[in-house]
C-alpha cells in the first residue's frame, strides 16, 4: 500500500517553497535599495518558510506547520504596513485567503481579528475618513465572505468523509478507513517502533439469524454488536465493519496479551447481551500484534488466520495465533477450505 504524501502536504509544500521564491526577490531589491529593516522582514520570511517547508518534507505533519505559515503571513503584513505605511494594506487580502485556506473557519477568523486589531491603529492614524472606511469595508467584507465559504467547504467536506469512510447501517468505519488507518500505523511504526493490535471479528452462524428472524433482525443485531463494541473499547480505539457480519477493532498502544483480553470482554459482553430475542448471539475473534517490517496484508492476514483459528475450533472463542507466516499454498488452502464452508 502507497505511503505517498497525502494532498495537505503536498499543497503546503508548494505554497510555502512558492512563497519563498516570490518574497525573495523583494528582500533583495529593497536590502540593494537601503530599505535594511523591510528587507531584513522580508528576508527572513523567506528563511521561515524554507525552514516550515523542510519540517513539513521530513515529519509529513501539516497542523503546526500550517498554524506557522498562517501566524508568519499575519506578522509580515502587520510588520509591513507599520514599515512602509498604509499603502500596503493591500496585501492583507490574499494573507486572508490564505489563512481560511490553511486553517479551520474558527482559527482563521481569530487569526484575521488579531491581524485587524493589530492592523487598526496605522490605518486610523494613516489615513483619511473615507479611505479608513472603505479600507475597513472590504477588508471585514472578505474576512466574512471568507468565513461563510470556509464555513460551508468545512461541512461539505466532513459530510463527504463521512459518506467515504462509514458503515452506513452501524455507524462503524469501513473497510475503506480501515485501509488508511493501517497505512498511517505501518508507516509510523517504520519511523519509530509502535505497539498496535487488530482483533478481527465474526458473527457466528450469522446467516442463520437472517434465516430465522429476517434482515430487518439481522441488521439491528449488526447495530448493537457495534454498540457493543463502542461501549467496551477505549476512545482512542477504532470498530470498522470490513464485511457482512465481519469487523474488526484496532487497538494502539494495546499489545498481544492485552488485546487477548480485550477479545475476551467483548465475547463475554456480546454473548450476555442478547442481540436477538430468544437467540444466542456469540463471535469468534482472533488477534494479531503488528510485527517489525510487516506490510498491511501481513498483518491483516495474520489477524484472518487467527479467527479461521477460532471458528474451526468451535467458534465462540478468542485465539492468538503465534505461528510463523503461512505459506502462499497454507493460505490458498484456508481460502479454499473456507469457501467451501457454510456461511457464518
Amino acid at each position: 500500500h502507497s505511503t505517498a504524501r497525502k494532498t495537505e502536504e503536498l499543497i503546503l509544500l508548494a505554497m510555502t517553497m512558492a512563497g519563498s521564491f516570490a518574497v525573495f526577490p523583494f528582500a533583495i531589491t529593497r536590502l540593494m535599495q537601503g530599505e535594511w529593516l523591510l528587507g531584513a522582514l522580508d528576508l527572513s520570511l523567506v528563511v521561515s518558510l524554507l525552514l516550515i517547508s523542510s519540517y513539513v518534507f521530513r515529519t509529513h505533519k501539516t497542523e503546526f506547520a500550517s498554524i506557522a505559515v498562517c501566524a508568519l503571513s499575519v506578522g509580515a503584513i502587520v510588520g509591513t504596513v507599520y514599515i512602509k505605511g498604509v499603502s500596503q494594506v493591500f496585501w492583507t487580502f490574499p494573507t486572508v485567503l490564505i489563512v481560511f485556506y490553511l486553517l479551520t473557519p474558527t482559527r482563521a477568523l481569530f487569526a484575521c481579528a488579531v491581524a485587524l486589531t493589530m492592523l487598526l491603529p496605522k490605518l486610523l492614524t494613516g489615513n483619511d475618513t473615507m479611505t479608513l472606511m472603505t479600507t475597513l469595508s472590504t477588508i471585514v467584507l472578505t474576512i466574512a465572505f471568507s468565513y461563510a465559504f470556509s464555513k460551508q467547504t468545512a461541512n461539505q467536506r466532513d459530510q463527504l468523509v463521512r459518506l467515504a469512510t462509514k458503515d452506513p447501517l452501524t455507524g462503524a468505519s469501513n473497510r475503506r478507513a480501515l485501509s488508511a488507518k493501517l497505512d498511517e500505523i505501518i508507516a509510523q511504526h517504520r519511523r519509530e517502533p509502535v505497539t498496535a493490535s487488530i482483533l478481527m471479528i465474526d458473527l457466528d452462524h450469522f446467516k442463520r439469524v437472517n434465516d430465522k428472524f429476517g434482515h430487518a433482525a439481522g441488521d439491528q443485531v449488526l447495530i448493537g454488536l457495534v454498540r457493543v463494541i463502542k461501549q467496551r473499547i477505549r476512545s482512542t480505539d477504532s470498530v470498522f465493519r470490513i464485511g457482512g457480519e465481519e469487523f474488526a477493532v484496532l487497538s494502539q498502544r494495546l499489545d498481544e496479551e492485552a488485546a487477548e483480553a480485550l477479545g475476551e470482554d467483548l465475547r463475554v459482553l456480546v454473548e450476555a447481551a442478547r442481540l436477538a430475542e430468544d437467540y444466542p448471539i456469540t463471535i469468534s475473534v482472533g488477534v494479531a500484534q503488528l510485527r517489525n517490517g510487516e506490510t498491511f496484508d501481513d498483518w491483516l492476514r495474520r489477524g484472518d488466520n487467527a479467527l479461521y483459528a477460532a471458528k474451526d475450533q468451535g467458534r465462540n472463542r478468542v485465539i492468538s495465533v503465534q505461528v510463523p507466516m503461512l505459506s502462499e499454498i497454507e493460505v490458498a488452502r484456508m481460502e479454499r477450505d473456507a469457501a467451501q464452508k457454510p456461511a457464518g
